[in-house]
Parts: C-alpha cells; sequence; structure tokens
C-alpha cells in the first residue's frame, strides 16, 4: 500500500509500547546541543544557535503501529495537511477494503468514516536498522551527584572559601572608603567654591555701595604656626597624662627592687599608662592660673579654656570649659565671690601625688557601729602602751564580729568562700580605716595608774594649802622635771667589710646620755640648770680642754658631786639668779 504523509498523519492511529528500559535511557545524553545543563553552569545562559545543516531526523524511541482506514469519494473539505478526498487518490494502487461508507464523525485531521470491520492487516512501520541503541542503566542515587571529601580536604576548602571571602571584603571596603574619601572631597571643594562665589558676590556688592578696599600692598599677618617644643618638655609628649603623674613610674621602678619572693603580681593587674590628665600638676596649674588673671573678673570657664589653649595649645589641647567650671564655687560667683573650690585648693599641695580614690569597699562598710567599736578598743590598748600584733589584733577583731554580727562569717564571697577574716583582711583594715603601720617601739610606755586623776586632785589641794598657810611668794613655787638627753645611741649597724659573713658589734642596746633637770620658778624666772652624768669620778664628765666646757665654765657652770653623781650645776652669774 502506498499512501501520502498527508494521509498517514490523517488516519493513522498510533499505539505507543513503552521500552522495558529505564527512564535513563529516554534522557540526552551529557554533551547533547539541547541536552540539560546544571542551574549553576554559565553554559546555561549560552545561545544555542540552531544548525543549517540538515540532519536526519531523530530516531523512535518506541514501537508505532498505524492501521490506516479506507475512504472514498471526492475532496470535501481540508485541513493543516490540505484537501481531504472521500476516495483514495489515483495514486494509491491498492485501496483498503470496507473503506467505503460515509464519514459519522471527525477529528483533528479531518472527517471520521463510520466504523466498519475490516480485512486488511494494519500497516506496521519497522525500526530502522541504523539507529543507535542505548544501554539500560541503573537509576543513580541522591548521594551520587555529590563527590565524597575527607576532612582535611573539607578544612582546606573551608579556609580557601574564607580567605576569599576576606578578600572580597576586605577590597569591598576599601572600595567604599575610597568612594566615601572622594565623596567628601568633592562635597568640599563644592564647599569652597560655593563660599569663595559668596564672597566675591558680597564684595561686589559692598563695591557697588562705595566701600574702597584697601591698598593691595599692605602686609598681612602672619600666622605662626606653634611646634610642640613651643610649650616645654612636658608638653610635647604625647604621654602627657602619664607625665602629669610621675610616681606611677616612680612606684613601678621600686618595685623592682623588691625581692622575688611574695605573690606574684596578676596579668590583669599590670599597669597601664595614664589617660586622664592630672590638671593639678606643679608644672600645669600656674598656666591655668595666668589664664584667670588675663580673663579677670567676672570668672568665664569658656573664656579661662580659649586663653589657657591659646598660651599653651599643645598641653591644653584636651581641657575643655566644662572641666574648669567644676573647679569653680558657683555658691561663691553667685555672691560676687570668684574663688576654686575647697576640694580643689585641698588637692593642690599633693601636686605631682594626687593618689587615688578607691571604690572597693569592704565587708564591714555597712557596720559603721561595728568598726567604730573595733577602732575604739585598739586606739584605747594603743592609748596605754600595749603592743599589739596581727594575731592579737585579729583575735580582738574576730570576738567582736562573733558577739555583734555572727552571720557575717556564714557569708558567701564572690569567689565561693566564706569570710574568716584573714590575716589580709586585717591588714587591709589598719590600713584603710584607722590609718596604721608596723612600726618599731622607740621608748617604753609609762604606766598610768588607774586613779591617776585622784592623785592629781590630791597633789593639787595639797599644794593649794600650803600655799596657804605658808604664804609662799610665786618666785618660791618652782616647777622643775628631767628629762634624758642622748649624745651616743647603740645601734645594730655598722659600717664593715664588704661580703663579710660575720659582723661583730659591742654595745648594741646601749647608749650614753645623762640627765638634764630645767627648772622654772611661777614668776616667769629661769632658774639653774643641772646635768647629772653617771660616774663615780671627774673621768665620767666633759674634759674642762674643751673650748665649750670653758664658755660654759664662764657662763657659771660649775661641776659639783651629789651622793656619788657628777653634776654640772649652773649657779649664774648676776645676783638675782643667785638669790
Amino acid at each position: 500500500m502506498i499512501c501520502s504523509f498527508t494521509e498517514l498523519a490523517r488516519s493513522a492511529e498510533f499505539t505507543f509500547v513503552a521500552p522495558a528500559v529505564g527512564n535513563s535511557v529516554l534522557k540526552r545524553q551529557k554533551g547533547h546541543p539541547d541536552g540539560p545543563t546544571p542551574a549553576s553552569s554559565p553554559e546555561k545562559k549560552r545561545v544555542r544557535e540552531m544548525s543549517r545543516e540538515r540532519s536526519p531526523p531523530p530516531p523512535l524511541e518506541f514501537d508505532a503501529k498505524i492501521t490506516i482506514p479506507s475512504s472514498s469519494g471526492p475532496a470535501t473539505s481540508s485541513d493543516v495537511f490540505g484537501p481531504i478526498f472521500a476516495s483514495p487518490p489515483s495514486a494509491m494502487k491498492q485501496p483498503a477494503a470496507n473503506s467505503a461508507g460515509p464519514a459519522t464523525s471527525s477529528d483533528a485531521f479531518g472527517p471520521i468514516p463510520a466504523s466498519t470491520p475490516s480485512t486488511s492487516s494494519p500497516a506496521t512501520v519497522p525500526h530502522r536498522d541504523d539507529a543507535p541503541t542505548k544501554a539500560p542503566t541503573k537509576q543513580s542515587k541522591l548521594k551520587g551527584f555529590f563527590k565524597v571529601v575527607t576532612k582535611e580536604e573539607k578544612e582546606v576548602m573551608q579556609a580557601r572559601d574564607a580567605e576569599l571571602f576576606r578578600n572580597t571584603r576586605e577590597v569591598r571596603e576599601q572600595q567604599e572608603r575610597e568612594e566615601k574619601y572622594e565623596a567628601e572631597l568633592k562635597a568640599k571643594e563644592g564647599a569652597r567654591e560655593r563660599k569663595r562665589k559668596s564672597r566675591a558676590k558680597l564684595r561686589g556688592e559692598r563695591i557697588a555701595a562705595g566701600w574702597v578696599p584697601a591698598v593691595t600692598g599692605r602686609k598681612r599677618r602672619k600666622i605662626v604656626e606653634l611646634e610642640k617644643n613651643d610649650t616645654g618638655p612636658l608638653a610635647s609628649s604625647s604621654k602627657l597624662a602619664e607625665n602629669s603623674r610621675p610616681y606611677r613610674g616612680f612606684r613601678e621602678v621600686s618595685r623592682k627592687n623588691n625581692k622575688p619572693q611574695g605573690r606574684k603580681r596578676k596579668t590583669q593587674n599590670e599597669p597601664t599608662e595614664a589617660s586622664r590628665i592630672n590638671w593639678k600638676n606643679p608644672l600645669i596649674w600656674p598656666h591655668i592660673e595666668m589664664a584667670v588673671v588675663k580673663v579677670g573678673r567676672p570668672w568665664s570657664e569658656s573664656e579661662i579654656c580659649r586663653v589657657a589653649k591659646i598660651m599653651a595649645p599643645d598641653m591644653f589641647a584636651k581641657i575643655t570649659s566644662q572641666v574648669i567650671g567644676t573647679w569653680i564655687d558657683k555658691e561663691s560667683r553667685e555672691a560676687g565671690i570668684f574663688k576654686w573650690k575647697d576640694s580643689v585648693v585641698a588637692k593642690l599641695p599633693s601636686g605631682a601625688a594626687p593618689g587615688g580614690e578607691s571604690t572597693r569597699v569592704g565587708i564591714l562598710d555597712s557596720y559603721p557601729e561595728l568598726c567604730a567599736k573595733i577602732k575604739k578598743h585598739l586606739e584605747g590598748l594603743r592609748a596605754i602602751g600595749t603592743p599589739l600584733s596581727l594575731v592579737m589584733i585579729r583575735a580582738i577583731m574576730v570576738a567582736t564580729i562573733g558577739d555583734e554580727q555572727p552571720h557575717l562569717f556564714a557569708r558567701i564571697m564572690p569567689d565561693g568562700s566564706e569570710f574568716r577574716c584573714s590575716d589580709s583582711f586585717v591588714r587591709k583594715f589598719l590600713r584603710s580605716k584607722m590609718g596604721w603601720s608596723k612600726r618599731t617601739a622607740t621608748r617604753a610606755a609609762q604606766k598610768i595608774p588607774p586613779n591617776h586623776e585622784e592623785i592629781l586632785r590630791n597633789a593639787f589641794l595639797r599644794e593649794a594649802l600650803i600655799i596657804r598657810d605658808h604664804a609662799l611668794p610665786a618666785e618660791l613655787r618652782v616647777n622643775t622635771d628631767q628629762t634624758q638627753v642622748v649624745f651616743q645611741q647603740g645601734t645594730k649597724k655598722t659600717w664593715n667589710e664588704k661580703g663579710a659573713k660575720q659582723v661583730a658589734n659591742t654595745g648594741q642596746e646601749e647608749k650614753r646620755v645623762f640627765t638634764y633637770v630645767p627648772s622654772i620658778s611661777g614668776s616667769g624666772g629661769m632658774l639653774p640648770g643641772q646635768a647629772i652624768f653617771s660616774g663615780k669620778s671627774e673621768a665620767s664628765l666633759p674634759s674642762t680642754g674643751l673650748a665649750r666646757v670653758r664658755g660654759g665654765e664662764e657662763a657659771g657652770i660649775q661641776p659639783r658631786t651629789l651622793d656619788g653623781q657628777e653634776l654640772l650645776v649652773y649657779a649664774g652669774n648676776n645676783a638675782e639668779t643667785r638669790e
């Protein structure tokens, strides 16, 4: 049977039979011109050009069975394929059997004749022998699309991505900075140009109004720019805050000479450079006083600040009028009196060593009555000369705290420990609250009897009775006392050969002294004094050949012996003293 393609397309019935292979066989191979490309591939955006060469039709991927029913009659209508004939054309040599009959329906290809049993077998389109065959492939899993990498390779990839992102960010930030700088520079140039035009316009208006410009040959005032070393070495340094507090450096230098024993300083407690300037420094405050004198009354914070910056621009670059305003006494200024605050004046003597204000408080700061009781107890013991050791003071504090506020020993500290009134706490209390330090005794304390007030009262009444009964004049009422004069002090230290392992010393606790007895009468007259030297002979007295001793003899000082003690008694040269 021979038929045209139009007749074949119009009247063929196709039956599709899916091949017994996977879906991957129906997909185009990788690299095919019309094949799919990855979403992130740049080839996705390429423009595909149609080949101008005629390529053979693609092979069918399925089996097709075509059944062509018979038709007869002239062309009654037409469609996209051409005219539709009722009977097969003359080119067809073997018309289909049982194809006559009227058309009862139509479809997209044309009218459909009535269904009649057909004796002819359907035409079958065979496969092409040269069609390429594809081997069936197994469907891949989801993990098959990804590459398995090791941990080291993953870290390298992450580091590379991070470096790429950082470089990209740095480049972007640099571009933004450059764009910002160019925009600012352009804005400044525009503002400068607008200002120049504005000044030229104002100048033209003034000239039009009759203003005559100055002579062009006039010299302009030169602006002298001060260098950093124009205001002295203190202001020339960029570390003005550190230089205004020199004692900070002295403390660090002294720490280097300390012994290596003891607790070491923590890293977070290492000293840092000062950030606040000590304006009360003796090298800085006089400049402020000079600025105040130049400004005059009434005191103005802004004017004082302006004048100070003119006098020493580098030194007072960071000072503000608000800071100067905190130093001025506001209440006195309202009354017409201009002066600094008392707190500021009190800090001026400290000068280069202003110290600091500690904001740390102890556990006893919330109990002032307890602190006062401990201080009173300790001060009372020292008043009577009782030596106080750290162990004794801690025992007193523990007993007082346990009696007044026992719950303090159960308080948990920030580090998780309980309060135990340690030795370090006792030392801090003595230094900060009482202002005490560890000292060496210099003299023996005098023992005062408990009834000393009664003894003094009885002595006063007895003296008053004697003066009344015997009518003693003021010249005969003499007040005398004795004091010890040291002229050779014993010591535990001596100069000796360097590096000696043993240093012998005699008389470490001994000293050479004499007792001087001054006397004064009730009338105000000075009586002859007495100097008592310990000894049995004149050898214990100063040598008579000394110039000072001869001068004393001329003044009336004569040696005498009293109960085995050698005395130097001042007899006096005038009659009033002898009487």
